[in-house]
Parts: C-alpha cells; sequence; structure tokens
C-alpha cells in the first residue's frame, strides 16, 4: 500500500523495533543455550506442531491475500513472487508437522527454509527478463505436494540430516541458504520500499528478515533445546506479523470501500433529493405505515400545505375525507403485493387542498426499498387544467355537432325551398318565350338567355352544395371494398369524356381497403374528370397509383394538364373556389371541396403536388386499418 512518507516513517519505526526485539531474543536464546540451559530440552512434539501448523495456515492465508490484493492493484510491487514463496514454505511447515522427530522431520523444514528463501530472492529478478504468471503459486503448491509425497513415500532416499541428536552438515547448509537468500531478498525489498514507499514491501522485508535470522539460528542449535526453540519463535512471530500488517491493509482497503460506498450513496441520496425537488410534478414518499417521509415544492403549491404541516403526518391528510377508511385498506393491500400502479385508472381521482377543496389529480405509485424496507414514492400531477381542457373540448364538440346538426337541417330546406322559386322562375321564362317569343325584340331575347343560364347555375349550385353537406350526413357504413372495382365503376361513368377526348388511363395493382364504396367512386370520378377537363394536349394521360406507407395506403392521380400555380394548392380545395372563369371550363367548383370531406371522412389526407403547365399530382391516404379510433378522428 502506497503511503506518504510520515506513514512510511512510522511504520519503519515500528517493524525495526520488532526487529531489534527479534536480535535480542535470539542473542538470549544463544547465550542462555550456552551457560546455563546448556543441558536443558523439551521434546514435545504437539507444541511443536502445533507452532507448525499454525505457521502453515498463516502463510496460506497470506498468501491468499496477496493475491487478493493483486487483483485490486495492491500489496506489495512483488504480490506474486511473495504469494508463491508462502505457499511453498506453507505446505512444506504443515507436512512437516505432521512427522515426528527424525530424519524426514528435518529434512521437510530445512527444505522449506531453502525453498522459502529461493522462492523469495526472485524479486531480484528483473521484471523485463521474468515476470511470474498468474499461477505462479498454484504451480508451486503442486510441485511441493509432490515432493512432499515423495519424501514420505521414499524416505530411504532423503538425505540425512539428523545424527545422534545433532544436525549434520546438509541440514546445516540448507538452513543456513536459505536464510541467506532470505536476507537477500529483505535487502531488495527494502530498497524497493525507499524507492516507491510502499509500506507491504517493508512488513515483508521484515517477513524476510526474521526467517533469516531464525535459518542462521538454526545452525546454533540442536534439536529441542533452548535456541531451537527459539528460533521456532522467530518463525512465528515472522508469520505474526505478516499476518498481522495484511490484515490492517485488508482493512484499511474494506474501510476505504466503505467509506467510498457510503459516499456514492450520499451522492446518488442528494441527487435523488435534487431530482425529486426540482420535478414539475408533485412527488411524496410514505412508508409502509402511510407516514409521509419526503415531499416536494410541487406538493406544497398543489396542497396548499407547508412541507413541515406534511412531514411526518398520514398520507390520508391530503385525501378527502369520505375516503380515508377506504384508502388505508387499498394501502395495506397494495403493500402486501407492491408493484408499479396508476391510481384511479378509468376514473377521476381527487386530492383535498388545505382550504377544502377538492383538487383533481393523477397519481402513479412505484415501491421502493428504503433503509430495508418498502416505501411508496408518488408522482402526483395536478390535472385541473387538463380536466378544464376536456370540459372544453366536450362542450366544443357538442357545439359543433349542434352546429352541424343545423346546417344539414338548413342545407336540406335551403335547397328545397330556394330550388323550387328557380323552377318557376325559369318555367315562367319558358313560357314567355312559347307564347310571346314573337312580340319580344332581340335584346328581350337576350336577357330571358340569362335568366334561365343564371336559374340553371343557381340550381347546379345548390345540388352541390346539398351534395357537399351530405358527404357525412347520408355517407354509408364502411365496408371493405377493392379499389380497382372502383376505379372501373369510376371509368364507366365517364366513359362519354374519355371517348370524346381520347383520354389514357392506366393504372396499378390496387388494394382493399374500407371505405364507402360509393363516396370512393365519386373521389376517383372527380380526380379524373379534372385530368380529363383541365388538358390542353392531346389525349390526356392519367395515372392512378399505389403505395403501402406504414399504417396507410397512399394513393395518387397523376396526369399531363395544365399544372397549378403552388401558390392556389391549399385555395382549390374551398368550396366554391375557381382559378379560371366559367366561360373557359364549366363546373361550380365545389368538385376538390367534396374530395377533401370524403377523405376525411375516412381519416386520411389529400393534397396536391403540381406547377404550372406540368401536369398535377393529387394525392391521399386511406388508413390500412380503419378501425373505430380512426374513424373518430372525423366525428
Amino acid at each position: 500500500m502506497p503511503s506518504n512518507s510520515s506513514e512510511s516513517t512510522r511504520l519503519r519505526n515500528i517493524l525495526a523495533a520488532i526487529l531489534v526485539l527479534s536480535i535480542v531474543v535470539h542473542l538470549v536464546a544463544l547465550v542462555l543455550g550456552s551457560t546455563v540451559l546448556a543441558e536443558w530440552r523439551w521434546p514435545h512434539h504437539a507444541v511443536h506442531s502445533s507452532m507448525e501448523m499454525l505457521g502453515s495456515v498463516i502463510a496460506i492465508w497470506c498468501a491468499w491475500m496477496l493475491l487478493i490484493m493483486e487483483r485490486r492493484s495492491g500489496g506489495t510491487n512483488f504480490n506474486i513472487y511473495i504469494s508463491g514463496a508462502l505457499v511453498g514454505m506453507g505446505l512444506l511447515d504443515g507436512f512437516h508437522a505432521l512427522c515426528h522427530a527424525g530424519n524426514n522431520f528435518v529434512w521437510l523444514h530445512s527444505v522449506a527454509t531453502f525453498v522459502g528463501g529461493t522462492l523469495f530472492v526472485l524479486v531480484w529478478v528483473p521484471k523485463s527478463l521474468w515476470s511470474p504468471p498468474p499461477w505462479w503459486p498454484v504451480a508451486v503448491a503442486i510441485l511441493i505436494t509432490l515432493l512432499a509425497a515423495g519424501s514420505f513415500a521414499m524416505p530411504s532416499v532423503v538425505p540425512v540430516m539428523v545424527q545422534e541428536g545433532v544436525f549434520t552438515g546438509a541440514a546445516t547448509l540448507l538452513n543456513v541458504v536459505g536464510g541467506i537468500l532470505m536476507l537477500a531478498a529483505a535487502a531488495k525489498l527494502i530498497w524497493s520500499h525507499l524507492e516507491t514507499l510502499n509500506n507491504d514491501d517493508l512488513l515483508f522485508c521484515l517477513h524476510c528478515s526474521l526467517f533469516g535470522m531464525a535459518a542462521i539460528m538454526f545452525e546454533q542449535s540442536q534439536l529441542w533445546d533452548f535456541p531451537w526453540w527459539g528460533w521456532h519463535l522467530l518463525r512465528i512471530a515472522a508469520y505474526g506479523v505478516a499476518m498481522y500488517f495484511i490484515q490492517i491493509n485488508n482493512s484499511e482497503y474494506v474501510l476505504g470501500r466503505m467509506l467510498a460506498d457510503r459516499a456514492r450513496f450520499t451522492a446518488a441520496e442528494e441527487r435523488m433529493r435534487l431530482v425529486v425537488e426540482a420535478s414539475s410534478s408533485g412527488m411524496v414518499m410514505a412508508d409502509d405505515s402511510g407516514t409521509i417521509l419526503l415531499v416536494n415544492a410541487r406538493m406544497e403549491t398543489t396542497f396548499g400545505y407547508s412541507r413541515d404541516e406534511m412531514l411526518g403526518q398520514p398520507i390520508e391528510l391530503l385525501l378527502p375525507g369520505e375516503i380515508h377508511e377506504q384508502h388505508i385498506r387499498d394501502r395495506t393491500e397494495f403493500m402486501r403485493n407492491p408493484r408499479v400502479y396508476e391510481m384511479g385508472a378509468g376514473r377521476d381521482v381527487f386530492g383535498l387542498h388545505k382550504a377544502g377543496y377538492r383538487v383533481p389529480v393523477a397519481v402513479a405509485l412505484n415501491p421502493i426499498e428504503l433503509d430495508s424496507r418498502v416505501c411508496v414514492l408518488a408522482t402526483v400531477v395536478n390535472v385541473t387544467a387538463r380536466k378544464e381542457a376536456e370540459r372544453a373540448i366536450r362542450q366544443a364538440n357538442d357545439d359543433l355537432e349542434r352546429s352541424n346538426d343545423e346546417l344539414r337541417q338548413f342545407a336540406s330546406v335551403a335547397s328545397h325551398d330556394l330550388q323550387e322559386p328557380l323552377r318557376k322562375v325559369s318555367s315562367f321564362c319558358q313560357l314567355l318565350n312559347d307564347e310571346y317569343g314573337d312580340k319580344i325584340d332581340g335584346d328581350g331575347k337576350e336577357y330571358m338567355k340569362y335568366v334561365v343560364d343564371g336559374t340553371t347555375r343557381m340550381r347546379a349550385l345548390i345540388q352541390d352544395l346539398l351534395a357537399y353537406s351530405r358527404v357525412e350526413s347520408q355517407g354509408a357504413p364502411l365496408e371493405k371494398v377493392d379499389v380497382n372495382e372502383v376505379l372501373q365503376n369510376s371509368l364507366h361513368g365517364l366513359a362519354g369524356a374519355i371517348e370524346d377526348s381520347g383520354a389514357v388511363i392506366t393504372h396499378d395493382e390496387l388494394p382493399v381497403v374500407q371505405a364507402d364504396l360509393g363516396q370512393l367512386t365519386q373521389l376517383f370520378q372527380n380526380l379524373i374528370g379534372n385530368g380529363i377537363k383541365y388538358c390542353e394536349s392531346s389525349p390526356p394521360e392519367i395515372h392512378i397509383g399505389v403505395e403501402s406507407k406504414g399504417h396507410e395506403w397512399q394513393f395518387s392521380v397523376s396526369d399531363n394538364g395544365i399544372g397549378i400555380d403552388p401558390k392556389f394548392h391549399d385555395r382549390i380545395f374551398g368550396i366554391f373556389k375557381r382559378l379560371h372563369g366559367r366561360g373557359e371550363y364549366s363546373g361550380t367548383g365545389i368538385g376538390l371541396a367534396i374530395c377533401k370531406r370524403i377523405v376525411d371522412r375516412l381519416a386520411g389526407k389529400l393534397w396536391i403536388e403540381s406547377e404550372e403547365g406540368q401536369g398535377s399530382t393529387f394525392y391521399f391516404t386511406v388508413p390500412k386499418d380503419a378501425s373505430p379510433e380512426s374513424k373518430e378522428i372525423w366525428r
């Protein structure tokens, strides 16, 4: 764990004190073992085995923790090196603890020291030349286990380690060399610490130093004597120091994680508070007993209570009194099965303002877990404006429906009442012409002709106006119709105009749609008829096309006629709107208005794309699914 210089100095002082104390223990054990306790022996296998097994467990635990630190990018600069060394020493010490005093007993201990020193001293190898892979400790464990198993299985091949209670040169050599190698590793670790201020490097410097001194002390001891027990204490101390400081390191890491998690939680809590407070909707949180825990500013403006007046109060404070008991039952039932839920689906929901009047609201419930209990965060939207708008729309629709009814009645009555006088005027003009024609001069006859033409045109206008009003009132129910058949009916009605003009009519394969057969026939007849009428080239060429556009069919009627200036594109769909004089082209100017009303009834759109002198293309759409919802658009 990298640290600042003051922490490193403090740790160096602590570890230096432990090292000095260990040296004192070493010297005291040697002095006493050479003087007053020279003849003292304590051959206690149980105590020895317990000490060695304890050291083995600590070593393997430390190795495991170093590997965890490596994944966290913490620990020493040589985590995998040291982990491998600790695994090798720990396993051999564990096998050593299982042996009774004898040759294998000393052999496994000596090999543990030598293997530990050899693996520790690998820290001197430059990482550019070799760096142990992550599986290195596992490989060491496998090799050490095979070595120990071979020692138990074939004790005869094990070198002689002890004779008549005295360690042989082989035993001494393995321990001393292992000790020197550990001291060399300690030197590398102290060097690394001075370069990086990594306190874990300093810790294992002490660990190697204690093991190194214990190994050198081996040469100055005999089996079971006082110095022999002394260097065993040094080894246990080395393991204990490593375990203690690794545990501190891990505790600091866990504490750091806890503090970081707490900071993140606090930040998230603050963000949630800001989001709740900034919400344009009212937000209120209540616990499982219905007590208000949190409200935002919008709740204050919606219900008239201050924040302090709402916090800690039952949620029923904000509801009309007559539904309190029912709401408590509903709330209890909801907490048994908490879920995202919208209150009052299909009916009006009201809150109660502090002033006593009801507030129409929309409420959505969202269960959340807070401090190991389920709470409910409710979003409350004041829908007063929406309700007023809905009432205004309903009133406008009612007024429009009433107006349409009156208009239909007026159109029917007006058409009848107006056509009757026109018929009389026309009839009397004809009688005048028949009975007194020889007595009327040329100007009189011209005036009579104007009267007859005017009454005829007036009758046509009235009939067209009546046809326009009946698109909606007398339309047939929508049903599936084959547009190919509709087109043929339209062309049959235009047979005379097509034959006279020599028009060429082509079309795509057309679909089946939901429509009024008669009105759709009239729509095509009007659009195709216009293409024939407003064409100065010979012959007129008209094409009826169709494309699938998502949820609707887009039909087109293209011609090679005179075209229309874009500035008149909107005007031509108005009632009695004409772009040419009556002397140029016949008609009243209501045909396209009727077309638009027919398309509107089908919940479609009608428009034109054209340039003057370049022909025109009329487009209209028809929904593929003429459901009640789509038909409701035109009503």
